[in-house]
């Protein structure tokens, strides 16, 4: 009993934190991106559509972050856990667009691909031929594993939730008695805490990897317009 209750515990105080980086989160959302506030705007659109990206996926990332809190908090844990994987997937795209812009003010003019790589961010889709090609996603997630090992590793952890495998059905709902071979089933039946524990803490990390990426992005924007202004024009 002992163990149960410090295990609740510290999913109470998981839960408490998580809630804290969403509410910051969610009380800062952007509303707006003006494009005639950008640096060069006139001979380069990528700064306007990078901070257009930023702005969509910290969107994305706060209603999955805040959706998973709510889930873990009714005992919802394989939504809860999806949800989490939801919102890194968005926190992985915005850390792969802080790293292009890197790339690009330490070449010092951009790539003359740059704009088309930003397309593919901010309009890409895997079913619309009309769209550009979207960046898969497994690209952005092994992109931030590099600069924070364990990424990749916990979402493939969350991705056993994500699917109907072992984990995320009878791993949370079923029960079986290996002595009369019934197998129960319900919702809470394991007490399990690992669920919950792997998803508060992926969510807590990731929500800190989101806020510095997202000022970090802000930081670069001078920079990053200053070396798109000399690089090549761009197709409209």
């Amino acid at each position: 009993m002992e163990n149960e209750k410090t295990g609740a515990e510290e999913i109470a105080a998981l839960l408490a934190d998580a809630r804290a980086h969403v509410e910051h989160i969610t009380a800062n959302l952007p509303v707006a991106v003006d494009p005639s506030e950008m640096m060069d705007w006139t001979t380069s659109k990528s700064p306007y559509v990078a901070l257009c990206i930023r702005e969509a996926q910290t969107w994305r990332a706060e209603e999955f972050a805040r959706a998973a809190c709510d889930m873990f908090e009714r005992g919802d844990l394989v939504v809860g856990v999806s949800n989490t994987r939801g919102a890194v997937e968005s926190i992985a795209a915005i850390w792969y667009l802080k790293c292009l812009i890197e790339a690009e003010i330490e070449r010092g003019s951009a790539d003359p691909e740059i704009y088309e790589k930003l397309r593919q961010l901010h309009l890409g889709s895997r079913t619309e031929e009309a769209l550009p090609q979207a960046v898969n996603v497994v690209t952005m997630l092994k992109r931030a594993d590099k600069d924070i090992p364990g990424v990749w590793r916990n979402y493939e952890l969350m991705s056993e939730f994500g699917h109907p495998n072992y984990s995320g059905a009878l791993g949370v709902f079923g029960k079986p008695d290996r002595e009369t071979l019934i197998t129960y089933f319900g919702r809470g039946i394991r007490k399990n805490m690992y669920p919950a524990k792997l998803g508060l803490r992926c969510l807590i990390g990731s929500l800190g990897l989101l806020e510095y990426a997202y000022n970090k992005i802000g930081d670069m924007n001078e920079p990053f317009s200053r070396a798109c202004g000399r690089g090549l024009g761009e197709a409209a």
